[in-house]
């Protein structure tokens, strides 16, 4: 959505054929009209933002909505995304245009090991993104934050991604903010999912202040149905008609000349950072101080090996922060990042249109076999 552009009241944003929606969304049903014509790849975008830790079903949920075949799934806790990537369903009212949800990596202090992508990369890379946007005046309709209610606690990584997002959204971006727990489908009773999210809730350094300034707390299952657990397309019809479109923090960080390091973002990924190399130094000083009164020679080795394995380690983490205070060529990566997203939109563009006219063909065929019956 385009800077000052809101979606219109009572508007119902995506298409199909729908269940009624809950009762805390504001509809007005409509007449379905189809396409005037073929959609143009170059029309307006609806933007939502999908965030939160790795395996906490960013993906499955886009793929819920846009049935994109180039979405991978993952079934582990090890990330199937490393980089921004955009799905986008063609079925909205918008004229010429789209609904694109921006599928963003999670931080995960594991990352960067054998050359893969660090949290300091994953970070200029949003930023990039959220440059881009800025400069063409695209502001995000609302942001989906995901967690998974079957955590019984809110563990490191987990935390580690809250932290970023606030700083990355601040305290301004949260009235467009919903907070979806998944996976409520695989709890043995739904009771405890009751009870943990209600610590979330409530619970200090959790979704108390996202709540209190604006975020909405929204339950998603697979299968699940009814008032507590909306679908998919209603959870985002509500979150784009009460959109109230600004800029992030880091945008309006970036815009002043801040790199991303420089950034409330940047900052507190530094100060995570350094927090880990103060850990793995007092394991390796513990480690040192084992392997020196140890008598077994194999079990000296073990810790001899492992000591050195943490040494890397905080090598590794060393290098991510100056990878993350680096000033990057900016104008290079936006344009590189916007050819290669028109390019992807194009691709999706082109297969939304050819399964539309196979659903057509399927139709046609099952019409005309009604007919011929009744001929019959």
């Amino acid at each position: 959505m385009h800077k000052g552009e809101q979606p219109g009241e009572g508007s119902n944003v995506l298409k199909g054929d729908e269940p009624s929606p809950p009762p805390y969304c504001i509809y007005e049903e409509k007449e379905e009209k189809p396409p005037a014509g073929p959609v143009v790849s170059g029309g307006p975008e609806i933007k939502i933002a999908v965030m939160g830790a790795t395996g906490t079903g960013k993906s499955s949920f886009i793929k819920s909505i846009t049935q994109d075949e180039g979405i991978i799934i993952g079934h582990s806790l090890q990330s199937e995304t490393d980089k921004i990537t955009l799905s986008r369903t063609f079925d909205v009212s918008v004229e010429g245009g789209c609904l694109a949800f921006i599928d963003t990596p999670g931080f995960d202090d594991s990352r960067g090991a054998d050359g893969a992508m660090s949290d300091s990369d994953i970070l200029r890379q949003i930023g990039t993104f959220l440059q881009k946007e800025y400069e063409g005046s695209q502001m995000l309709a609302g942001i989906i934050y995901t967690h998974r209610i079957t955590d019984p606690r809110m563990g490191s990584t987990s935390i580690r991604n809250l932290r970023m997002f606030r700083q990355l959204c601040g305290t301004q971006s949260m009235r467009n903010v919903v907070i979806l727990t998944t996976m409520w489908d695989k709890l043995g009773d739904i009771r405890e999912g009751v009870g943990r999210e209600q610590e979330l809730r409530s619970a200090p350094g959790l979704f108390k202040d996202l709540i209190d300034a604006g975020a909405r707390l929204v339950r998603s299952g697979h299968g699940l149905r009814g008032y507590e657990f909306p679908e998919p397309e209603h959870i985002v019809s509500n979150l784009i008609l009460h959109s109230n479109p600004g800029w992030t923090k880091m945008q309006e960080e970036l815009a002043l000349g801040k790199s991303v390091g420089e950034t409330s973002a940047g900052s507190e990924l530094d100060g995570q950072i350094q927090e880990l190399i103060v850990q793995e130094m007092q394991q390796m000083r513990e480690l040192a101080a084992a392997a020196l009164v140890e008598l077994d020679e194999g079990a000296k080795r073990r810790l001899v090996y492992i000591r050195s394995m943490l040494d890397q380690q905080v090598q590794r983490r060393e290098e991510e922060r100056q990878v993350l205070m680096q000033h990057s060529e900016a104008a290079r990566a936006i344009e590189a990042m916007r050819l290669a997203e028109a390019e992807e939109k194009h691709r999706q563009l082109l297969s939304w249109e050819r399964n539309r006219k196979r659903k057509k063909k399927r139709a046609l065929t099952a019409i005309a076999a009604v007919a011929v019956m009744g001929f019959l």
